[in-house]
């Protein structure tokens, strides 16, 4: 096992990934977030600066869910670029193990006040 995903990853989901890629191809890897930022859904996805015919590859997915849901899904607030502090995040670690659509799809959640003041207007009703 690699040494340097021991202290960034949980090993469980390093081997339960490399297992994955020895039986099949994996064609995209999606991890869930949740965020209260921004009004809209988008990806965080990887660029591969190398070579620009995957670079525009790795961006088809994204444009896509922006094509068919425009009105929640905004390409624009997409990033594709990995900093140095999320080299240990599973979109990273899966892209560095060669799954070329790897991202993190943020989801807007509402805050706490924001739900409990609808439930209030609900039952006032």
């Amino acid at each position: 096992m690699n040494e340097q995903m021991d202290g960034r990853l949980n090993c469980g989901f390093y081997v339960d990934i490399c297992s994955l890629l020895e039986d099949r191809e994996v064609v995209l890897y999606c991890d869930l977030h949740g965020h209260s930022r921004h009004q809209n859904i988008f990806i965080y996805g990887c660029e591969n600066r190398a070579d620009t015919q995957r670079r525009l590859q790795e961006r088809v997915f994204p444009y896509m869910l922006s094509r068919n849901a425009p009105d929640m899904f905004s390409y624009k607030t997409c990033r594709f670029h990995v900093q140095k502090n999320k080299e240990g995040t599973g979109r990273v670690v899966v892209w560095n193990m060669g799954v070329q659509n790897s991202y993190t799809l943020e989801v807007r959640t509402l805050p706490w006040s924001a739900i409990v003041i609808q439930c209030f207007d609900q039952g006032r009703s």
